[in-house]
């Protein structure tokens, strides 16, 4: 099972950063129609608390993307079965194939989406670490960690104003609050 993640995670960023190799990745994430600095004022923009926090939460997605492209030309995995993911930031197209079986899904409702942000902030934090797992002496982590645990935080302060309900919401607050104790722990040990 983890193997299928794993090979989800590289193809889907794999496959998009070959197709668009032609755009700066320091300001276009692949697949998404959006620089980074409108997708900061997305996340700022004034309006309803719900939309804000939805927009908050896939902006922890989005970090975590562009921290996982930093990694992406390090790493290299031949693993079969492979989800392949055509995710532009918002939807998406989701393709397994395995041996001969192909088979394609358009899902997403919100609710999967936004749990998916979520679910993705521990790979947020090992995609920023990854890098200096062979200079443990390495301090240069701390301050994107640092950040990307302000941004966790903010996201767990309104995650009540956000279209997550019941399960779905006391899930994703479990993950959130354990993604920042470990964050903390790590930044405290160092």
């Amino acid at each position: 099972m983890s193997k299928v993640i794993y090979a989800c995670l590289f193809v889907t960023f794999f496959l998009s950063s070959s197709a668009n190799s032609k755009d700066n990745h320091n300001d276009h994430v692949p697949g998404d129609t959006q620089t980074l600095d409108e997708y900061k004022h997305l996340i700022s923009v004034e309006g309803n608390a719900n939309k804000q926090v939805n927009n908050q939460i896939r902006g922890l997605n989005k970090t975590m993307r562009d921290n996982y492209m930093n990694i992406l030309n390090k790493v290299s995995l031949a693993i079969d079965p492979v989800i392949v993911v055509q995710f532009e930031g918002v939807g998406g197209t989701f393709n397994l194939r395995d041996g001969n079986r192909h088979i394609t899904a358009t899902p997403v409702p919100e609710t999967y989406e936004l749990a998916k942000s979520i679910a993705h902030s521990p790979l947020g934090v090992y995609v920023i670490l990854a890098p200096f797992l062979q200079t443990p002496e390495s301090t240069l982590w701390r301050h994107e960690l640092k950040k990307y645990g302000s941004q966790i935080q903010s996201v767990l302060d309104n995650l009540d104003k956000s279209s997550l309900i019941g399960d779905a919401r006391e899930n994703a607050r479990i993950v959130l609050k354990e993604t920042n104790k470990f964050i903390a722990k790590a930044l405290k040990k160092g």
